[in-house]
C-alpha cells in the first residue's frame, strides 16, 4: 500500500501529478493542504513563484473533496502521520517560504507581492505580516538579498535622500537602498501590482523611508561639508525639524557634521552653522554698517528666498547664532586671531575703537565685544608710570605706531582693558611686582619709592621680596649695595653708623623723608634698621679693619665718640664695646695695643720716659698718630681700661730691664723718683735698685 500512486499533487508546470505514501513521506519535499478552504488556489498559485520552499500542494479536486467528507479529521490526521502531509495557513505557508528564499533576485521581491496582496485580502493577522515582513530578505540596489539591517532607504530614483547626499553614506552601518525593482509594476502568481504599490507597501511595514524621515545612524554626514542647494539646505532643516518633532536625539557624530560642514550660503561665502549669524532687523545692518573691521557671515536671506526665518529653532539647534552679543564677540575673535598672526593693522585698531563708541551711542552694549578683546593687557604711558618704567617690562600702547589721535579713545581703550593711569591699587603693583626687571642705572628715587610701595600692597609678594634680597637696588653712601649689607640710619645710634666711612648707610639726601615710613617693608627685604643688628655689623667691621690695622684717626676719635654715647644705652651694643676692650687697636710707641694694655700720656709719666719704654698712646700728627685731640676723650679711654694716671698704674715692670751702662745727669732725676716710688711700695722691677 506504501508504494501505491495514491496521492495526487500539482507539480511546477500546473500538471497534476501523482506520489506514493512512501514517496510524500522520505523525501526533503512536501505535501501541503490549506487549512482553510478559501485560500487554496491562493497558496497554490503563489507556490509556484517559490521553488525554493519544496513545498507542492495536494490537487484542489483532493483538497475540496476531503473539506466535504464527514472523516476529514481522520484523514488528514492519517494524511499528517504516515504521507507527512502539512496543513497550512497563509502565514505558515509565508514563514515556510521566507525561510527558504536564498540569494535569487526574483523570489525575493516575488515574496514582499505576496505579502502586499495577502494583506489586501485580509489572508492573514496584522501581527503575523509584521512578523514576515521583520525577517524577509529585501533586494538592495547592488541586487543583493540582504536580511540584516538597522534601516532600509526607498530606491534612489525618484528619492530627496539622494538629491541631498548623492550615495548611501551609511552602507557601513547596514542602512540598505532598496532595489528599483521595488518602484516597478509587477505579475506574479497572475496578480498584477501597479507602479509604486509595493514601495508604499514596504514604507508602510519595513520602514523603508526618505528624508526627512530616515533616523540617522551616530555616523558622519560627508555630504554636509559641501555646498547645498537652496532646496536641499530646506530639506535639511526639515529632517532636521522632523526627527525633533519626534522626540528623536540627534547622533552626535551626525549632528556634528551638520555643524562643522560648511554648506550654509552667508554674505563671506559658505560657512559652518557654528559660524554663521542670522541677525534681527534691529540689529543686522547696524552691526554691519558699524564694522568694516571684520565681515560678519549673515546668513543669505535672499539666497533662501527669506524661508530661513521659519527655521529659526532648527537653526539654533544646530549652531546658528541670532544675538548681536555673540555677533560682537565674533567680531572679538576675528581681531584677536589677526593679532596672534600679526595681520592685524593699524586701521583694524582704530575700526575696532570707532565700533565700540558707534555702538555706545546706538544704546547697543558693546559688553560681549570688548569681553573677547580684553585678555591682553596694555597700557597707555603717562608721567605717572616713569618710575614703574624703570624697574618694569610694561606692554605699554605705541603712541608713536598708532599716532597721537590713539589717545581720543582712553574710554574705548580703558572698555578694552587698556590701563588708563597709574592707579594705586593691590593690581597695579601686582602688575609692577610680575613683569620686573632690575638694573641699577635706572633705579631713582622714584623707582625705589614704587618697590617700598609694591611690597607694602601687594602682599603677599615673597617671591619678589626674595629677588630683591639679592640685588644691589639701595642708595648708600659707598654706592648701590643689597639690603642685607646696608643700614637705615636712626637718629638714637646714628653715631655707630657714622664711625667707619665703609659703612653702607642708605643715602637720606637721595632718598629725603619719603624712606622712613617703610621702615618694615624694608625690614622684609633684609635692610638693617635695628640696633642690636647693627651693633653687631659694625663690630665685625671694626675687628676687620684692626685685623687689616686700617684705622684711620677719624674713625678711632668718631668710635670713642660713639662710645661714651652709647654706654648708658639699654641695650648697649655688647659685642661693639667687648670687641673695643679685647682687641689691639690703639696706636701706641710699642705699636698697637689693646685699651688695658696702653698709657694715655700727661706730666705724670714725664719722669719715667726716659729710663722706661712704656706704651703710650700715639698722640702726633704724623706714622698714624691720634693728635692732640685724643686727650679729650681721656674719659672715654679710661672707662676702656687705658691707663691715664700714673698712680694707677699697676707696676714699673715696663721700666727697662738692661740699665743704661753710663748714667747721664738728665736721668740721674728719674731714677730718684722710681725710688721713691720703691720707698712707697710700688712695686719695681726687682733688680732696679741693685743695677742702679
Amino acid at each position: 500500500m506504501m508504494q501505491i500512486p495514491l496521492l495526487k499533487y500539482v507539480d511546477r508546470n500546473k500538471n497534476v501529478s501523482v506520489w506514493s505514501i512512501s514517496r510524500a513521506s522520505q523525501w526533503s519535499d512536501r505535501l501541503c493542504i490549506a487549512s482553510d478552504g478559501k485560500w487554496m488556489s491562493w497558496l497554490i498559485s503563489w507556490n509556484q513563484e517559490f521553488p525554493s520552499s519544496n513545498r507542492l500542494f495536494v490537487s484542489p479536486r483532493t483538497q475540496t473533496a476531503l473539506q466535504g467528507f464527514a472523516q476529514k479529521e481522520k484523514v488528514t490526521y492519517w494524511l499528517q502521520s504516515y504521507a507527512k502531509v502539512e496543513v497550512v495557513s497563509v502565514y505558515s505557508f509565508g514563514n515556510i517560504v521566507v525561510k527558504s528564499l536564498n540569494y535569487d533576485r526574483r523570489p525575493a521581491i516575488a515574496f514582499s507581492h505576496f505579502l502586499y496582496h495577502s494583506s489586501n485580502k485580509n489572508y492573514m493577522e496584522s501581527y503575523q505580516l509584521a512578523d514576515l515582513c521583520r525577517i524577509m530578505p529585501v533586494i538592495d540596489n547592488y541586487g543583493n538579498a540582504v536580511t540584516e539591517r538597522q534601516s532600509i532607504l526607498v530606491p534612489a530614483n525618484g528619492s530627496k535622500w539622494v538629491g541631498l547626499m548623492g550615495i548611501n553614506p551609511w552602507r557601513n552601518e547596514k542602512y540598505i537602498e532598496l532595489s528599483a525593482d521595488y518602484n516597478s509594476a509587477g505579475h506574479f502568481a497572475g496578480n498584477y501590482t501597479p507602479e509604486d504599490q509595493i514601495l508604499d507597501f514596504l514604507k508602510t511595514k519595513v520602514q523603508a523611508s526618505d528624508v526627512p524621515f530616515i533616523h540617522p545612524p551616530n555616523a558622519r554626514f560627508p555630504i554636509a561639508s559641501s555646498h547645498l542647494t537652496v532646496d536641499n539646505a530646506i530639506l535639511l532643516l526639515q529632517w532636521i525639524r522632523n526627527l525633533k518633532s519626534k522626540g528623536v536625539q540627534l547622533p552626535a557624530s551626525f549632528l556634528a557634521s551638520v555643524k562643522e560642514g560648511s554648506w550654509l550660503k552667508t554674505s563671506v561665502g559658505y560657512k559652518p552653522p557654528a559660524e554663521s549669524f542670522m541677525s534681527s532687523s534691529e540689529w543686522g545692518n547696524l552691526l554691519q554698517n558699524g564694522s568694516s573691521c571684520v565681515d560678519i557671515p549673515m546668513i543669505g536671506q535672499q539666497f533662501y528666498q527669506n524661508k530661513m526665518h521659519a527655521y529659526k529653532e532648527e537653526l539654533q539647534v544646530i549652531g546658528v547664532r541670532f544675538e548681536f552679543g555673540e555677533a560682537s564677540a565674533y567680531i572679538g575673535r576675528r581681531l584677536m586671531s589677526m593679532a596672534t598672526s600679526n595681520m592685524l593693522t593699524r586701521q583694524h585698531v582704530y575700526e575696532l575703537l570707532r565700533l565700540i563708541r558707534f555702538l555706545q551711542q546706538k544704546v547697543l552694549s558693546p559688553s560681549k565685544l570688548v569681553n573677547s578683546v580684553k585678555d591682553g593687557r596694555w597700557i597707555i604711558y603717562d608721567s605717572d608710570w616713569a618710575a614703574a618704567s624703570c624697574i618694569s617690562t610694561q606692554p605699554f600702547l605705541d603712541v608713536g605706531f598708532y599716532g597721537e589721535s590713539i589717545l581720543d579713545y582712553k574710554q574705548e581703550l580703558k572698555l578694552l582693558g587698556v590701563q588708563v593711569g597709574f592707579e594705586n591699587s593691590e593690581k597695579i603693583y601686582k602688575l609692577v611686582i610680575d613683569n620686573f626687571k632690575f638694573s641699577s642705572s635706572s633705579i631713582t628715587s622714584d623707582a625705589t619709592a614704587l618697590i617700598r610701595k609694591c611690597i607694602r600692597y601687594a602682599s603677599p609678594c615673597d617671591d619678589f621680596l626674595r629677588k630683591l634680597r639679592d640685588l644691589k637696588w639701595l642708595k648708600t653712601n659707598v654706592g648701590f649695595r643689597a639690603p642685607g649689607e646696608s643700614f637705615l640710619l636712626d637718629q638714637e645710634w646714628e653715631c655707630l653708623l657714622k664711625v667707619f666711612d665703609v659703612v653702607p648707610v642708605v643715602d637720606s639726601w637721595f632718598y629725603g623723608s619719603k624712606i622712613s615710613p617703610y621702615k618694615e617693608e624694608l625690614k622684609k627685604t633684609g635692610l638693617i634698621t635695628g640696633f642690636d643688628q647693627a651693633s653687631k655689623a659694625v663690630a665685625n667691621i671694626f675687628k676687620q679693619m684692626v685685623r687689616k690695622s686700617s684705622l684711620t684717626k677719624a674713625s678711632v676719635l668718631a668710635l670713642l665718640a660713639c662710645y661714651w654715647k652709647l654706654r648708658t644705652r639699654d641695650p648697649i651694643p655688647v659685642d661693639l664695646f667687648n670687641c673695643m676692650r679685647s682687641e689691639k687697636w690703639l696706636c701706641t710707641s710699642l705699636g698697637f695695643r689693646s685699651p688695658s694694655e696702653a698709657i694715655l700720656f700727661d706730666e705724670g709719666w714725664q719722669s719715667l720716659s726716659p729710663i722706661a719704654s712704656l706704651p703710650f698712646i700715639n698722640d702726633g700728627d704724623s706714622n698714624g698718630g691720634l693728635g692732640k685731640e685724643i686727650h679729650g676723650y681721656k674719659a672715654e679711654l679710661k672707662d676702656l681700661g687705658v691707663t691715664t694716671e700714673v698712680k694707677a698704674h699697676l707696676g714699673l715692670s715696663s721700666v727697662v730691664s738692661t740699665f743704661p751702662q753710663t748714667l747721664q745727669p738728665y736721668l740721674l732725676l728719674p731714677c730718684c723718683h722710681c725710688l721713691d716710688l720703691s720707698r712707697a711700695g710700688w712695686p719695681v722691677q726687682q733688680h732696679f735698685p741693685r743695677n742702679l
